[in-house]
């Protein structure tokens, strides 16, 4: 019984120099997300992990900002088109939420649909159709029950790809295709926005929009048309693309490979040139 009280006697000061030393990385890897550099905050967060007991209070705060960190360095990934990376990133982040819910604040916890948003954009980005699909549908779930934050709340930003000099990000709206055979609405679910951009691949300014509008015709098998704009209110040019048609179960491997041919072609050239319309 003595030697077990003199061993942990010798052992009280490690310890407390190993908690000292943990609170000083911690301090030190929240500095580095402070002054903007992710990559050297999330691999020390990561090395303290391996010596923070989940019960201990700082590991919350730990998996808070681990995740600050990882939302910078999917963000990177992503707009540099890594999307494996940006996946990897992503599907860590929520991992990290799991464990977080219930001990953070309802403000942080929305952030998870952000991460699952961009899930999804690095989902098509690698040509997952499918697996984005199942994202998809819990980003509805979370619309129907008003938990989405506001940025969200009526639309989410899915795709996202570059041709050439342009940036084209793809957004889908929760509404969906009206019932009535008889709606003569122009309703859009989805609109993919065209940029160009300045020298250091950031947007420039907005060259034309494609929108994937219900068909209002009697075509068959033609529930949606992509139309071309440009502009906007009295000054908005229109022109419906009728060779790019649609059904209500639309085909999204189809739409961004229709997007991509119309962003890198002919097309992009003449909005170039005539900016002004």
């Amino acid at each position: 019984m003595k030697n077990v009280l003199v061993f942990f006697l010798l052992l009280t000061p490690f310890l407390i120099f190993s908690q000292n030393d943990n609170l000083t990385q911690y301090q030190k890897a929240v500095d580095y997300n402070t002054i903007n550099q992710p990559d050297s905050a999330y691999h020390l967060f990561r090395k303290l992990e391996n010596h923070i007991l989940k019960s201990d209070s700082l590991y919350p705060f730990l998996l808070t900002n681990k995740v600050l960190s990882i939302i910078e360095l999917e963000k990177e990934s992503r707009l540099s088109e890594k999307f494996q990376e940006s996946l990897d990133y992503g599907l860590e982040a929520l991992k990290a939420f799991q464990e977080l819910k219930g001990r953070v604040s309802e403000e942080l916890v929305k952030k998870e649909y952000l991460i699952i948003k961009n899930v999804i954009i690095s989902s098509f980005g690698l040509g997952d159709f499918e697996g984005a699909k199942e994202w998809k549908a819990l980003l509805y779930h979370a619309q129907k029950a008003s938990l989405l934050p506001k940025t969200m709340a009526a639309s989410f930003n899915f795709d996202f790809f570059t041709v050439d000099d342009l940036n084209v990000y793809g957004y889908e709206w929760y509404a969906e295709y009206p019932k009535s055979p008889y709606d003569k609405s122009n309703f859009t679910k989805v609109i993919y926005y065209v940029y160009d951009t300045n020298p250091d691949g950031s947007d420039k300014q907005q060259l034309f929009r494609l929108n994937l509008e219900k068909f209002n015709g009697t075509a068959r098998n033609m529930d949606y048309v992509l139309t071309k704009k440009i502009g906007s209110g009295p000054n908005e040019t229109s022109v419906t693309l009728y060779a790019y048609p649609y059904v209500k179960n639309i085909d999204y491997q189809k739409l961004q490979n229709d997007v991509r041919e119309i962003a890198g072609g002919n097309i992009k050239n003449y909005f170039k040139d005539n900016r002004k319309l």
